[in-house]
């Protein structure tokens, strides 16, 4: 058992008496590291001790031994101060694992990349014979206030027991702790928009890898003998994301596949066109919601009769612009804003291929649900019965669409047709395909659903009037009041003739 005078902590103190005795240096840190800790000493309130704290004695005097590393703590600035308890015999409690935050991993590496530049200038300094307290000490205290200002901020390259590199390894370092930096920032953006862009945010995961590995193999120039704290966080982040997250990173994660620290410009150069391509993808989220919205928002003024031109140009130009940029006219949230509601499109709408490609996804959507079954008997307008007493037993033709069974039953049955040929349309096909449709002679009337179909409806009107059969245009909608209100107010004299002769 050691006595009190001869504690690691006497011996601690004693050592650093001796160095502050031959290096000015020293004595300047000990000078100041007195200042913070008199600072700290007068700001802090001293509670009056309890009685069974008053009675204890304290650990030197108990004969327990203060181990040198928890000695070095006590007098570590910003960090915890740990009471005689804690020191003696009773055991504290294990702290928090901390969590990782890259953000504050990407205010660090800064700081060190500042440090690596001063730690190569100061030693020119000091070798060309500077005045320490004009030229050394100022910047020295700045960067220990910057140090203490984060937490658990370790600037070694800035300590008295640097490694002594060789010309060019701290700045080497320097440039690489930035480009480290650069892509916690890129990586920290890139998380938070990984479920909407995963492909990004695994890129940005491959270059932290490579970033990391650099700045460890710099450090190592340098002849520190230890990693850095930054770099191997990073590195234990980047293992649990990965392992959270089934990622494969290919390179640079074992220490037999270093990256290399000197080809930090073209690293950087990578990490800043990811960031400009995750930036360009941000705004244009962004620019999508917005339009989205507006698309939302002209559909319910025109379900609701308010504005009508106006509502369907906004909201055209508004569905262009968005599948312009990449939006696939799939989308559900297009698509549910959209039900319903391209039917009523007037004639110019329907001209436009993004409003016709958006619409074939709502009609392929529907017709793979199945229809709900209608409880009693529908009741039909005027137009049906109508039109049911021309088209009664004959043929219909329809083109455009996906089949549903169930709607055209609800036709042929409305409107008493004998047989209702419902035809999809394929691009680039010829209109030659429909013509033996067409042209079967109980084929009444030919209906294009136009913003179903892939067929300019030029050319299967020529095809109808060669053939002699009625052709009708229809945007939209299988409900027979609907179907029948639409063909009679586009045919009604030509099957009345059809139907007289």
């Amino acid at each position: 058992m050691d006595e009190a005078g001869d504690s690691p902590l006497a011996e601690l103190i004693a050592r650093l008496g001796e160095l502050a005795a031959k290096d000015a240096v020293w004595r300047d840190l000990l000078g100041r590291v007195g200042a913070e800790l008199m600072a700290i000493a007068a700001e802090a309130p001293v509670a009056p001790p309890k009685e069974a704290e008053r009675s204890a004695p304290s650990p030197a005097h108990r004969g327990d031994v203060v181990p040198a590393e928890q000695a070095v703590r006590m007098l570590t600035i910003g960090g915890p101060v740990e009471t005689a308890e804690a020191l003696g015999t009773v055991e504290a409690p294990p702290a928090p694992a901390p969590r990782f935050d890259l953000g504050l991993f990407e205010r660090r590496c800064r700081l060190k990349a500042e440090a690596c530049d001063w730690a190569e200038r100061r030693r020119r300094l000091i070798d060309e014979g500077a005045d320490f307290r004009s030229e050394v000490q100022p910047r020295d205290s700045e960067l220990l206030e910057s140090a203490v200002a984060l937490p658990d901020c370790f600037l070694w390259m800035a300590s008295p027991d640097a490694p002594a590199a060789s010309p060019g390894a701290y700045e080497l370092l320097a440039r690489n702790f930035e480009t480290l930096a650069d892509v916690l920032q890129h990586a920290r953006e890139a998380e938070e928009q990984s479920d909407a862009h995963p492909a990004s945010f695994e890129r940005a995961v491959d270059l932290l890898a490579e970033a990391q590995s650099a700045v460890r193999a710099a450090v190592a120039a340098t002849a520190r003998d230890r990693d850095d704290y930054d770099q191997k966080g990073v590195h234990l982040w980047l293992r649990e994301t990965t392992s959270s997250r089934q990622l494969f990173v290919a390179r640079h994660m074992r220490i037999d596949d270093p990256a290399s620290p000197e080809a930090w410009s073209d690293l950087a150069s990578r990490v800043e066109a990811a960031t400009a391509e995750a930036d360009q993808q941000r705004r244009a989220a962004s620019q999508r919601r917005k339009l989205l919205g507006k698309v939302r928002h002209k559909a319910s003024l025109i379900q609701s009769g308010e504005d009508l031109d106006a509502s369907w140009r906004v909201l055209v130009d508004s569905v262009e612009t968005l599948l312009a940029g990449g939006l696939a006219p799939s989308d559900r949230q297009l698509r549910e804003s959209l039900t319903g509601v391209l039917e009523e499109a007037p004639d110019w709408a329907t001209e436009s291929e993004a409003v016709r490609l958006v619409a074939r996804e709502i009609d392929r959507q529907l017709a793979a649900r199945p229809e709900p079954r209608e409880a009693s008997r529908p009741e039909y307008n005027e137009a049906v019965e109508q039109l049911r007493s021309m088209l009664g037993g004959k043929a219909v033709v329809m083109i455009g669409g996906d089949r549903r069974p169930d709607a055209e039953a609800r036709l042929r049955e409305a409107l008493g047709l004998g047989r209702l040929d419902w035809l999809a349309t394929r691009p680039h096909e010829s209109v030659q395909r429909f013509e033996p449709y067409v042209a079967r002679p109980d084929v009444a009337v030919v209906v294009q659903m136009i913003l179903y179909s892939s067929h300019a409806f030029g050319d299967i009107d020529e095809l109808c009037r060669r053939l002699g059969k009625p052709f009708v245009r229809l945007t939209g909608g299988y409900n027979p009041n609907q179907f029948a209100t639409r063909v009679l107010a586009q045919c009604s004299e030509r099957l009345a003739t059809a139907t007289a002769s």
